[in-house]
């Protein structure tokens, strides 16, 4: 299973979707993790970090989207209404997202999605 981490895009976001240690659990159970380059710098995390935990940083953000079975991102389609209908466009079926995400102030984003949520998820 392949995680993407692409950078925070809204104006004035400065998290980051995982730290480093966070990369280390799943990389160590065996999960592949794409990370786009200088996601975390803004949270004073550097890319080394987060290639010595054992991510793969790629600078190409439709890469990750590409190649991803679940995405994870802080501020998701919805809840980022100033530049996510980029990534909105860049998401496959079956593809699982996990942020934030405001339905109720942007439904509108939402009607195209071919998210779909399974019932039950979790790493032993």
């Amino acid at each position: 299973m392949i995680i993407g981490i692409p950078k925070e895009v809204k104006t004035g976001e400065q998290r980051v979707a995982m730290t480093p240690a966070n990369i280390e659990f799943l990389a160590d159970k065996g999960l592949e993790i794409l990370f786009q380059t200088d996601a975390g710098s803004a949270a004073g995390y550097p890319d080394a970090e987060y290639s010595a935990a054992g991510a793969t940083v790629c600078e190409d953000r439709a890469e990750i989207f590409a190649r991803a079975d679940i995405i994870l991102q802080v501020q998701s389609f919805g809840s980022n209404n100033e530049n996510s209908d980029d990534d909105l466009a860049r998401l496959r079926s079956g593809q699982l997202v996990i942020g934030m995400m405001d339905p109720l102030a942007s439904p509108r984003q939402l009607r195209p999605s071919p998210i779909r949520v399974p019932r039950q998820s979790h790493l032993n």
